[in-house]
């Protein structure tokens, strides 16, 4: 539960500390005192949106600050899960720098506003003024439903397992599609990649070609010219290999005076070996050159092949031509090889169909008992609240797969007898409305382990005994949890055991707002106040004291 509130720099509010105790506790005061600043700071400390407009000091930043006894709750799992330390009394704090930017912290540990909602949805249930939008929610009739037949750990797995069957969906459109895109083409693609297949592609292999093409275009010319040098060399009458050996001769005799002779000796032998050497290439190149008229029509016939891949193709080689092919082949194995993964995930699809129905029908079946039970318990509390004409019903009928199961649920309502039924968001009026929704906020609280509940003006539209018979229903809950009401009715405000005033003052050139909490004397005051209005009468204040009993 709440046990204190710290607010600074925050709106209206400078700074204030506020002590709520177990039970039931209102708070009143005038319209625009300030009442809706405390249920903005605990609406930041459950997780929503900072806002720098906030500040009330642009200068400083703003903090807000509650403690809660947390001793008889089970909550030791979802700190361990967050990796939080768990405390008994937990601190939670927000803070909004003058920049806008926002920090969350729970037992100063820093946590982000996923966790903070979390946590805050599992401490307090705040009902707003604007809550009647929910009636036009969906998701609103199907926590309301679930959270009564305690389904909602239940809903939650077929959830999870409802977004991963639509995670496949989304896969099996996504291979439908490209199957579909690529198989209007697929004839043509298997053509070319037959006829690219077919030309038996070797990396490298054009630029082989070429150099060959080359040899044998000009295979006589080299020849001619190998042989001639080769007789020149060796074969012929006064060869240069034989004016060599006749050279080297000569010198070396000259050697053996040392100096000079002896270096050119050397090198003369040098030279020698090298056109040896040279020689014996050039008669090896000369055996290897071929005139092959047919290889060179052969290799002609290749790169012209080649070439005319590349042109048909708009590539720009024939090694390219191959990235083409291993292109080709991937699209075509996508629609061939595709259909098998289609057929895969579509029975994949079907199986978890088969359990999503499975589950969505155990949920219908305890949402359809509860549903009578839930009905007739908000019957009796309206009757209670002198409603005894109403009629409800919680019609369901069966729909698509969805987050939900296949119920589609609508709330049938008619305060007055004999009057047809319609949807509840569209014939409730709005102190039907507050009754109904008080109705259905004790139902929950029966079912959930809740911590604190505060009620944002629920009595909008009532007055009288039903104001009256409204604060019994939240006194009767605050034996069970912490109800903070904020109430403009007499009559509720003086069932609360504990009551704290909102009001404002001008300090300087600021209005303030501030909060106290009132003694027994003060609260017969307020109360008298909010009976006859700024000039309190003798009997108002008799009155007061008569509604505190």
């Amino acid at each position: 539960m709440l046990t204190q509130l710290h607010i600074k720099n925050f709106a209206l509010i400078d700074d204030a500390n506020i002590n709520f105790e177990m039970g039931f506790s209102v708070i009143t005061g005038e319209t625009g005192a300030g009442k809706s600043i405390m249920l903005d700071a605990l609406g930041l400390l459950t997780g929503k949106r900072a806002d720098v407009a906030s500040l009330r000091n642009k200068d400083q930043k703003c903090v807000i600050e509650g403690e809660f006894d947390l001793s008889a709750f089970d909550l030791v799992a979802f700190f361990e899960s967050n990796d939080l330390e768990f405390d008994a009394v937990t601190i939670i704090r927000r803070e909004i720098a003058k920049n806008g930017k926002s920090r969350a912290f729970v037992n100063d540990s820093p946590v982000v506003l996923s966790v903070l909602k979390n946590l805050g949805e599992q401490l307090l249930d705040i009902h707003s003024q604007n809550a009647n939008v929910l009636l036009d929610s969906e998701w609103f009739y199907f926590d309301l439903i679930d959270g009564y037949a305690e389904v909602l750990p239940q809903r939650l797995a077929f959830q999870q397992e409802f977004s991963a069957y639509k995670s496949k969906q989304k896969e099996l459109e996504k291979k439908v599609a490209l199957r579909n895109s690529l198989s209007q083409e697929l004839a043509f693609k298997q053509f070319q990649l037959k006829e690219l297949q077919d030309a038996d592609l070797k990396q490298g292999e054009q630029e082989e070609l070429e150099k060959e093409l080359e040899l044998l275009s000009h295979a006589e010319e080299i020849k001619s010219k190998l042989s001639l040098a080769s007789e020149q060399m060796s074969d012929s009458e006064g060869a240069v290999l034989e004016k060599m050996n006749n050279i080297k001769a000569q010198l070396l005799s000259l050697a053996k005076i040392g100096g000079a002779f002896e270096s050119i000796s050397e090198r003369i032998d040098s030279v020698s070996i090298e056109l040896d050497d040279l020689c014996k290439e050039i008669d090896d190149l000369n055996r290897k050159a071929i005139v092959d008229p047919m290889r060179l029509e052969q290799v002609n016939d290749r790169l012209m092949k080649l070439f005319s891949l590349v042109k048909k193709f708009g590539v720009v080689d024939a090694d390219a031509l191959i990235e083409k092919q291993n292109q080709l082949e991937a699209e075509v194995d996508a629609v061939v090889g595709g259909e098998e993964e289609i057929e895969i995930l579509t029975t994949e699809l079907k199986q978890l169909k088969k359990e999503l129905l499975q589950q969505a029908a155990g949920l219908t079946k305890k949402r359809k008992a509860a549903a009578g039970h839930l009905v007739a318990s908000v019957l009796s509390d309206l009757q209670a609240m002198n409603m005894q004409n109403s009629q409800m019903e919680i019609e369901f009928t069966s729909g698509e797969l969805s987050q939900y199961g296949t119920d589609e649920i609508n709330f049938l309502f008619n305060a007055n007898k004999g009057g047809k039924l319609q949807n509840l968001s569209k014939v409730a009026s709005g102190g039907e409305f507050s009754r109904i929704m008080l109705s259905l906020k004790r139902l929950l609280s029966t079912k959930k382990q809740l911590p604190t509940i505060l009620f944002d003006e629920i009595d909008t539209g009532v007055s009288g005994e039903v104001a009256d018979k409204m604060a019994l229903i939240m006194q009767k809950m605050a034996g069970e949890m912490q109800v903070i009401s904020i109430t403009h009715l007499p009559q509720i405000a003086a069932k609360g055991s504990t009551h704290f005033k909102v009001f404002k003052s001008d300090e300087g050139e600021q209005t303030s707002s501030h909060i106290t909490c009132l003694k027994q004397e003060e609260r017969i005051q307020e109360l008298a106040q909010m009976l006859s209005g700024s000039t309190v009468t003798n009997a108002a204040v008799q009155n007061a004291k008569e509604l505190l009993g």
